[in-house]
């Protein structure tokens, strides 16, 4: 929050696409201005990449858990699909803001149906309202440095309200809309760890989970509702990389529009289509 409330202030301030660099380089100088930009735009393209593999992962994971496998493919099949996913989503982003901004709203809505559906149903599993009674015994089971070092990890989770920035010259209403989209965002996600959690530490316990690693909600889901809960969730996990990978997308081409607009980069660079009105190259 403490991140969010600025930069929502300086979004509103100065809405214009480019998010940080367009911060930076009004008040600090061109040169702090490019090295954020540049890094913002760097960061954006790595973070598409991981979300695109991400993606992979769980289309596979979902076939997987419904008896379909996927041999015989010159590379990995989850580098392969996210490669295909990259050219998608790349493809909708040059034909218009308004596309990717529709197909991100639904896919946003579907994930938070399926969250608050399962989540719902795993409190009131957990409080004995039906089913069984497994409320965690104790905060803080394993220490409290643990939940510090954790909290450190999954900070990156929240990082994505910056990316509203970004984008904020395409924003309608930016002085009402803004401040509602990075605060908000940022205590809706609050509000699902939290509960994740303690759905998570009443089906298993502490113990119980560090053993799962990485698929613990993947168990969790299947521990509460069988296979459908194991396949709704990593249906939840695959729309998630795909809003992700989406927003990260469109926001590295604004990054690269901002820096061209001020001769940063070449200026063909930030050329917008005629057509669709996005900066395409």
């Amino acid at each position: 929050l403490l991140v969010a409330l600025p930069t929502s202030e300086l979004a509103t301030a100065m809405p214009r696409s480019g998010g940080g660099y367009y911060f930076i380089s009004r008040s600090m100088g061109t040169s702090y201005g490019a090295v954020v930009g540049l890094g913002l735009w760097l960061g954006l393209v790595f973070a598409s990449a991981f979300y695109l593999v991400g993606l992979g992962h769980y289309v596979v994971a979902v076939l997987a858990e419904i008896g379909v496998s996927i041999t015989g493919l010159p590379v990995g099949p989850h580098v392969l699909l996210g490669l295909l996913f990259g050219i998608a989503l790349t493809a909708l982003s040059v034909t218009g803001t308004e596309n990717t901004a529709s197909l991100q709203n639904a896919i946003v809505v579907v994930l938070l149906v399926i969250l608050t559906g399962f989540l719902t149903y795993g409190v009131l599993d957990a409080t004995g309202l039906f089913g069984r009674e497994s409320v965690p015994e104790a905060f803080f089971s394993q220490g409290q440095l643990p939940v510090l070092s954790t909290a450190a990890l999954v900070f990156t989770s929240y990082l994505g309200f910056a990316q509203v920035a970004t984008v904020a010259g395409e924003i309608t209403e930016p002085k009402r809309n803004l401040p509602l989209a990075m605060v908000g965002s940022v205590l809706i996600v609050t509000l699902f760890y939290v509960v994740t959690i303690f759905v998570a530490t009443s089906s298993f316990g502490a113990e119980r989970l560090g053993q799962f690693g990485e698929t613990a909600m993947v168990e969790v889901a299947r521990d509460l509702l069988g296979r459908p809960g194991a396949v709704l969730i990593l249906a939840a996990g695959l729309l998630a990389t795909f809003s992700s990978a989406n927003a990260s997308i469109l926001s590295a081409s604004r990054s690269v529009y901002a820096l061209s607009r001020d001769a940063l980069l070449p200026r063909r660079a930030g050329t917008v289509n005629l057509r669709y009105g996005t900066p395409h190259i």
